[in-house]
């Protein structure tokens, strides 16, 4: 089934002919395709604002509904996928048969004004209207999981998310592999292009020693997509558990210029495992199961919602549900009860079976949460959740100590609870003094925020942290703003051949983290490509580049496809020398998370306990 919108339906501009462009587009699109049985619908603007340059088309496809009828009466017409006009008080449907815009959908019909984004909510979106458009950052926030979720409900009205999801890396290493296996020219665009990516990421491999880390080039790509995979499950049992998402449209069917959004390849092939997920996720009839963490401390408290996903299955009746978590040692929780459906119920696009608290006293591993129910066959979504013990990893009392500057309370007190000594950094004696110390009483240095315009500070705090680190101990710089001058450029770094800090924002399209195996800051964790499941809000997309090769690289970051202008990449955790000692620098959110996960807290401890002596 088809929904199909002209060329002119994105970013035709005002002019003196844009009218007359736009009308022969849409009218011409549907004299064309009008007879063809699999065309569903017909959309008239993608993503079009009501502000200039763009805002006359808004007007024409808002007015061109009675013309458009005399040429197909037949079918639905949407008239402005993600409704950035703003303008609630103008329907976004038009059924079979209809000459209006009707309001049927959220808040469209009772609600007047004109709304615009808002940094608070995700990329693309706006309340208020019925065709919505949402790109959180990845991995998807509590936050913004919640507004996916409540879609409608307010309303309580369908709501069509009509652009949403999560791509993959662009497999470049296999698609140049089809390129030269069926003879393309390489100075063609789409093959130059894939060999140029491909080129810079096998040299990032190179320069940073990554090379061996898997045994081909082409498992990282294969790993991405397993990853890819389980991160559309989670945005479909997001989007089933609401009721009132009439309809999903994915994004994206295709790589498309040059990048991994798609569900299957340039080459059109299905990526690894995606095809099972969109057959379960858009089953008929789906259990969508929602834990508020996917990592968290043995006998910590968890929220875990279950709902089922109902399109004209279930009849009015009772049914016998269960819920079990189940990980290496068996089931170690299990939950059964009786699910009521009334018609009240049946009218709904989904329903809530189970949401409770729970407390996993267990030890360290991965379980996985499973549902089911008598008389009725749900899919399932198989979650995976993680479970740390803090015993695996706290140090003995009396055997860490750091000296410390500009850490947030979370941090302090994450260093406490695992039995590390904080001795603060003092900058009010000569640095002579504080020299004398360093080499009598050594330890790691760890820094955290300092405020980007507090110059004077940050002079006096580096001039400390370079004798620190020219007596031999570890300087660990855990926000990469500490570093940063009043261009954003790492000024205060004083090694030789130091890197820039690059950035790109994980979305739609996103980067993935690796972690070196057999490193001691990964010690009990598991290393290869970083899982959002078991590093839940750790990675974001900066990451250090341009500058020498490090001593010791912990940690990469890379992002291969046209919209992050070809191909992105760093280092996100390793360490420079500088005198007799280092200093180690890091991108990821360790500071933020600590305290709230595990996985952050035991890198952090990892790499105080491995920069105790200056050597890692």
């Amino acid at each position: 089934m088809i929904y199909e919108e002209p060329l002119c339906a994105w970013n035709t501009c005002n002019g003196p002919h844009s009218e007359e462009l736009y009308t022969q587009g849409v009218f011409s699109m549907i004299k064309r395709d009008r007879s063809h049985p699999s065309v569903a619908i017909w959309g008239l603007l993608n993503e079009t604002v009501s502000t200039p340059p763009v805002n006359e088309c808004f007007d024409y496809a808002k007015n061109i509904l009675p013309e458009l009828r005399k040429l197909d009466g037949t079918r639905l017409v949407l008239l402005n996928s993600g409704r950035f006009d703003g303008y609630p008080e103008t329907g976004s449907v038009s059924n079979p048969g209809s000459l209006s815009w009707e309001c049927l959908w959220n808040d469209e019909g009772r609600a007047s004004g004109h709304f615009f984004f808002k940094p608070s909510f995700p990329p693309g979106y706006i309340d208020h209207v019925g065709d919505v458009h949402m790109y959180p950052a990845l991995p998807m926030s509590a936050k913004d999981r919640e507004l996916i979720m409540d879609l409608g409900k307010e309303a309580k009205r369908p709501v069509f998310l009509s652009e949403t999801g999560c791509g993959s890396l662009l497999d470049v290493v296999r698609l140049c592999k089809i390129f030269t296996q069926e003879g393309a020219d390489r100075d063609l665009p789409d093959v130059y292009q894939c060999n140029l990516i491909k080129d810079r990421f096998l040299e990032l491999l190179s320069k940073y020693s990554f090379d061996r880390e898997y045994a081909f080039p082409d498992d990282i790509m294969e790993r991405s997509y397993e990853l890819h995979a389980r991160q559309r499950q989670f945005f479909l049992d997001v989007i089933r558990s609401d009721p009132y998402i009439c309809g999903y449209s994915a994004t994206g069917l295709l790589d498309h210029s040059i990048c991994g959004e798609g569900l299957f390849t340039l080459t059109r092939e299905w990526k690894k495992g995606i095809a099972d997920v969109f057959s379960n996720g858009l089953a008929p009839l789906k259990w969508c199961i929602i834990p508020e963490k996917t990592h968290l401390y043995s006998g910590e408290n968890f929220n875990l919602r279950v709902f089922l996903a109902n399109e004209d299955v279930l009849t009015e009746s009772s049914y016998t549900v269960f819920l079990k978590i189940i990980g290496g040692e068996g089931i170690v929780y299990e939950r059964s009860g009786v699910l009521t459906l009334t018609d009240v119920d049946l009218r709904l696009l989904s329903v809530k079976v189970f949401d409770i608290d729970v407390c996993l006293p267990v030890p360290t591993g991965e379980y996985e949460i499973r549902c089911s129910m008598e008389s009725a066959a749900p899919t399932d979504s198989h979650i995976k959740i993680y479970i740390t013990d803090p015993s695996d990893f706290r140090p003995e009392p009396g055997s860490l100590r750091v000296y410390t500057f500009g850490l947030p309370e979370n941090v302090l007190t994450t260093l406490k609870n695992n039995n590390v000594t904080c001795v603060p950094l003092s900058l009010d004696e000569p640095d002579c003094v504080s020299s004398e110390l360093f080499v009598k009483d050594p330890a790691p240095v760890l820094v955290g925020s300092v405020l980007s315009d507090l110059y004077e500070l940050k002079e006096k705090l580096w001039s400390r942290l370079t004798a620190a680190a020219s007596c031999g101990l570890s300087v660990i710089i855990l926000d990469k703003d500490a570093m940063a001058g009043p261009d954003g450029a790492l000024q205060y770094l004083p090694v030789e051949g130091k890197p820039s800090l690059g950035f790109y924002s994980d979305w739609l399209y996103h980067r993935e983290y690796m972690a070196r195996r057999g490193h001691p800051y990964y010690k009990g964790l598991p290393t290869g490509m970083m899982d959002w499941e078991y590093w839940p809000g750790i990675t974001v997309g900066f990451d250090l580049r341009d500058g020498d090769v490090p001593c010791d690289t912990a940690g990469i970051s890379f992002i291969t496809g046209a919209h992050a202008g070809l191909f992105q990449g760093g280092l996100t955790l390793g360490s420079y020398k500088f005198g007799k000692g280092r200093f180690v620098l890091n991108t990821l959110r360790i500071m933020e998370n600590a305290g709230v996960c595990p996985a952050a807290d035991r890198l952090l401890i990892n790499i105080i306990r491995a920069e105790k002596t200056g050597k890692s």
